[in-house]
């Protein structure tokens, strides 16, 4: 008969396996000044004070603050701590002393009178009752005068009671008075008490006694000495400190053997806080946390000390579960797991299935032949619809076997891949997950689903009637009418390595290598580390009544579900502006050069620590940026207001409803402020006008210096027209005295005096009034025909538009064009001549004059005057119209239009001149 190489143990009370809590120890590397903790409460704001014999650390799950003497306490060993209900933080020094601390800490007023009363009794408890009340128990003799003291305004006096050992759990207080004949409820050593509600635990030296009311409920004697950490917590689990470890009785049952932590260690206090984790001193290895007393862990349940367990099989009452070296342990299922035998198969196990002969491993190899192998090989086994049928998955085939007989392989269709998982759905309909992807078996054909192609599917299940699958890297996959969906990290995975999927009401368990998942409703949630899951990498997943069973590659993990769906409370988060916290109702003020703004981010969950989540902003327009780090600077700001929010995020991944925020306020510099800019303003404006004015008189000058010029320059002009004018008038008189005619010389003496007194008057001004031009031209004329005999008749014609008086025109720029026409149009003729002289208003609020003559015309000058001939009067003339265009910015124009007669003969000239008027 061969020898079957497998071991079959049966585990008796005695065994080595350990079932334990998740821990987390906080030592001198952590931030406490010392390893030897003596208290541990939590205050009303949520930090955790823990006291030691070298001072107090506060905790808010990120940093540890610690206080000395120096800052402030009585003493540096403080051995007791209460929390009071108006938030004032009692601590009880090893000297006997107390110190207060709310925002500071002080000096409780009569630690002297205190002291002096005290003397060599110990102080077992305290409570602080308002009113400048305080109340302590004691550890007396048994004629002690003093059962307990009340110090009352300072006036102390003794507790008085009934009996001589007494507690009060309403104040959690108890008096030891070390007498024989006390309370018969009570131990004659109290070592600690704790209470919910109506219920009440005491502890003695080695006895536990749980109260209802003022009756015993339970009381077991213990062998083991007892500390003064005692716990009863809102579940009412009892939590019992000795010398020798933490002891754990799960529901209060104290009849049931309780769960040992931390063996080796002597326990001196215990605390639950506000989101149910346990923390517990020691007096020689720091504190310690149990995130959640609702999850466990069961490590060294086989025989060779592997912890890395692999895949789960759950059946009625009893868990298997196998480990990497092919241990198989059986382990029953009841408030606990309880391991049953264990069996050691000498073959890689590939999975625990259950057939007619009961529990079976499935191998690779087939090596083993006992009978817990079973005797097919392969990968991946799924139970057929059809009776005494399975189907098998292997290296390069899958399978079908029907009572022992393999009736169908898939080498025989041609499909050859590594099938790591396959589940039947309908007769002969299956699903193949594959090192390559994702294929369906139907009608005796193989389909590639080809969005699955070269993807590694690591398991299968259905969910609602759709194919859901788990990968090794691309997450979670979801087949439903033909298309694919994706769930990964990105959507919230705790990772895209799937080892395992689990299917119960609706709800899909994802098993991946960081964490657990719990799909529900399209919802995830990620259970990790920091929701107290500390063994993240879950190799596969079963499920009980109450818990979910989880194997890890460090042991077997149980989880409450009623724990795992409990609303998680949203995170409050707190601000501390440089050092202190803020008011919401108060604007916070800073000058431009002190901006070294440090924020400190405060927000209690002691499940994720330092990796809570926060997003935070400057002013609700910008947006959020996420941090894990708790501090915040901000440097050079730019002068504005600001509002600083911030949220926190919990452990189901939510963020706070409201933001916690404050406002505040960077003064600009004096430089930057409106009313500097106002000044700035205005300066440049009055130097910009004073420019602007510089500007403007210096070219007003500038304008008045060149007209003054130019007006001299017409001066000077007219005046040179003068003496020409009176050269020929008295080349005239001249000839009147030679000729002896004293009539004509007397009548040419009397006009040349009017019209020399008109030139005379008008002398110093640039314009005069047109009824001057024209007197001044009739005299000119008539002195003229009186020169030449009468050689000429003229006629002046003046529109009747013209305002006479009004309008003005420059002084003697009509004349030289009459004499050029008398002397160069009428002299040359024969016969008697005529000269019309006419002014016309034009629209444009000029005048046209026009002189027009029926002399001989120009043409009869062509090649007769010498080349340097030129008029004086008309050169002055042109002088004086360019003159005038550049300083009154006018049109001065004059135009000669020679006239023909009917045989295109000249028969005269006639000149244009074009005069604006003033």
């Amino acid at each position: 008969m061969r020898i079957f190489l497998f071991l079959l143990c049966y585990c008796a009370s005695f065994s080595i396996y350990a079932q334990n809590f998740f821990l987390t120890n906080y030592g001198i590397d952590q931030g406490l000044p010392s390893s030897q903790v003596y208290d541990v409460v939590q205050d009303h704001s949520g930090y955790i004070w823990i006291a030691t014999d070298a001072g107090v650390s506060r905790f808010d799950g990120a940093e540890m603050v610690s206080f000395k003497q120096s800052d402030g306490l009585s003493d540096n060993a403080i051995v007791q701590m209460h929390v009071a209900s108006d938030g004032t933080i009692w601590f009880l020094g090893f000297n006997k002393t107390f110190t207060l601390y709310k925002d500071s800490f002080f000096h409780y007023a009569h630690n002297q009178i205190l002291n002096e009363t005290l003397q060599k009794r110990l102080i077992t408890s305290f409570y602080p009752n308002g009113n400048d009340t305080l109340l302590l128990g004691l550890n007396t003799s048994c004629d002690d005068p003093f059962s307990g003291i009340q110090i009352i305004n300072g006036a102390v006096s003794t507790i008085e009671t009934t009996n001589k050992n007494w507690i009060d759990p309403s104040k959690n207080l108890f008096h030891v008075s070390n007498c024989n004949n006390s309370s018969a409820l009570l131990p004659k050593q109290i070592r600690a008490i704790s209470s919910q509600n109506d219920k009440v635990v005491v502890s003695g030296n080695k006895s536990l006694t749980i109260l209802n009311g003022q009756k015993i409920e339970t009381q077991a004697p213990l062998n083991i000495r007892l500390t003064k950490a005692l716990l009863l917590d809102t579940e009412q689990n009892v939590w019992v400190g000795t010398y020798q470890g933490l002891k754990y009785y799960s529901s209060g049952i104290l009849t049931d053997p309780p769960l040992t932590i931390e063996s080796k260690q002597p326990i001196s206090c215990i605390l639950e806080d506000k989101d149910g984790s346990i923390w517990f001193g020691t007096f020689s290895n720091g504190l310690y946390q149990i995130p959640s007393s609702k999850i466990q862990y069961y490590s060294n349940l086989s025989s060779d000390g592997n912890n890395d367990f692999r895949g789960l099989l759950k059946n009625d009452n009893a868990l298997y579960s196998y480990n990497r070296n092919n241990s198989i342990v059986n382990l029953s299922v009841s408030k606990k797991l309880n391991k049953e035998r264990e069996i050691n198969i000498n073959d890689n196990i590939s999975q625990l299935i259950f057939t007619k002969k009961g529990l079976q491993a499935l191998t690779e190899n087939q090596f083993d032949e006992s009978d817990f192998v079973a005797p097919f090989k392969g990968i991946a086994f799924a139970q057929s619809i059809e009776e005494n049928t399975h189907w098998i998955g292997g290296l390069y085939y899958f399978s079908k076997m029907q009572n022992g007989t393999e009736v169908f392989n898939s080498v025989q269709i041609d499909f050859q891949e590594r099938v790591n998982c396959l589940i039947e759905v309908a007769k002969d309909h299956l699903w193949l997950g594959t090192v390559n992807g994702l294929y369906e078996y139907k009608n005796e054909e193989v389909r590639l689903i080809e969005s699955t192609y070269n993807k590694n599917i690591s398991c299968l299940s259905i969910l609602n009637r759709a194919i859901v699958f788990g990968t090794s890297g691309y997450g979670l996959g979801t087949l439903e009418n033909n298309r694919v969906t994706w769930v990964n990290e990105s959507s919230g995975l705790s990772s895209n390595f799937i080892n395992d999927l689990f299917v119960q009401k609706g709800t899909l368990w994802v098993a991946t290598k960081s964490g657990l998942n719990q799909i529900e409703n399209d919802s995830i949630c990620q259970f990790n580390r920091y929701k107290g899951l500390v063994f993240e990498d879950i190799t596969a997943i079963e499920s009980t009544e109450k818990h979910i069973l989880l194997s890890t590659s460090k042991g077997i993990v149980t989880l409450e579900k009623k724990w795992l769906n409990q609303d998680i409370p949203l995170i409050a988060p707190q601000i501390n502006l440089n050092g202190k916290a803020v008011s919401t109702a108060s604007e916070y003020t800073f000058n431009y050069d002190q901006q070294n703004i440090e924020i400190r981010l405060l927000a209690f969950d002691y499940f994720q620590k330092n990796k809570l989540n926060f997003r935070y902003r400057l002013n609700s327009d910008t947006s959020w940026s996420s941090a894990q780090q708790r501090t915040i600077r901000y440097q050079s700001l730019p002068p504005g207001d600001y509002t600083f929010e911030v949220q926190a995020q919990n452990r189901n991944q939510k963020w706070t409803n409201q933001s916690a925020s404050f406002a505040f306020v960077i003064i600009p510099p004096f430089y930057q402020t409106t009313w500097f800019y106002v000044l700035i303003a205005l300066i440049i404006a009055v130097v910009f006008y004073a420019v602007l004015r510089w500007q403007l008189d210096k070219s007003q000058k500038r304008m008045q210096v060149e007209n003054e010029l130019s007006a001299l320059k017409i001066k000077a002009l007219s005046a040179q027209m003068n003496p020409h004018f009176i050269f020929n008038s008295l080349n005239s008189i001249q000839n009147f005295l030679i000729d002896s005619d004293i009539r004509k010389s007397n009548k040419y003496l009397s006009k040349f005096a009017k019209l020399m007194r008109l030139v005379l008057n008008n002398s110093d001004k640039t314009f005069v009034p047109i009824r001057d031009v024209l007197s001044s031209l009739d005299l000119y004329l008539e002195l003229e025909k009186l020169r030449f005999n009468d050689r000429f008749e003229y006629t002046i014609n003046i529109d009747p538009k013209i305002e006479l008086e009004t309008t003005r025109i420059p002084s003697m720029l009509i004349q030289p064009f009459i004499e050029n026409a008398i002397l160069h149009g009428i002299l040359p003729r024969e016969g008697k001549g005529n000269i019309e002289v006419s002014l016309k208003f034009l629209s444009d609020n000029s005048l046209m004059c026009t002189i027009e003559d029926d002399g001989v015309g120009r043409e009869f000058h062509i090649g007769k005057l010498g080349k340097k001939h030129k008029s004086q009067g008309l050169r002055i003339t042109q002088e004086r119209l360019t003159v005038f265009k550049q300083l009154f910015k006018n049109d001065f124009q004059f135009e000669f239009h020679d006239l023909k007669d009917e045989f295109d003969k000249p028969k005269g000239t006639k000149v244009e001149l074009s005069i604006p008027s003033r």
